[in-house]
């Protein structure tokens, strides 16, 4: 089977209330589960970056659904690749609202034997550009 990559960032409409977005991503896990998909979802300050792996039909669908929702606009894909292999292979969707530092730990772990994928390297960077725009109170 070949594995596949999309990731983008996008606004969140305003009218995105965290109960709605709790819904938003609990319907999403199970959806990944039924269709092999995994990866990670970031909240930060308004914004979203997205990473799915998986089956590319799976993937694409995902993706279909994902672009079609009025929960978010000027989606801008960001990769959109074949991939060796899964970069989170346990997470049907995992999710931070950039204050899951346990989830940050684990997307961060080095392991010096293994080169980053794709997936981790924008994760980082979508991170990192979060945490230097935060205001001071880290609202991020």
């Amino acid at each position: 089977m070949s594995l596949h990559a999309i990731a983008y960032a996008s606004t969140a409409a305003r009218d995105l209330s965290e109960s709605v977005l709790d819904a938003l991503v609990e319907d999403a896990r199970r959806r990944n589960l039924e269709a092999g998909i995994t990866g990670l979802l970031l909240w930060c300050d308004g914004t979203f970056m997205h990473y799915l792996e998986g089956p590319r039909e799976a993937v694409a669908k995902a993706f279909g659904r994902v672009d079609a929702s009025r929960w978010h606009h000027d989606v801008n894909v960001l990769m959109d690749e074949a991939i060796a292999e899964r970069e989170f292979p346990l997470w049907a969707l995992g999710f931070s609202r950039c204050l899951g530092l346990e989830l940050l730990e684990l997307v961060f772990a080095r392991d010096d034997s293994v080169r980053p994928g794709p997936g981790r390297v924008m994760l980082r960077a979508f991170w990192r550009n979060c945490r230097s725009t935060a205001g001071p109170a880290g609202s991020c």
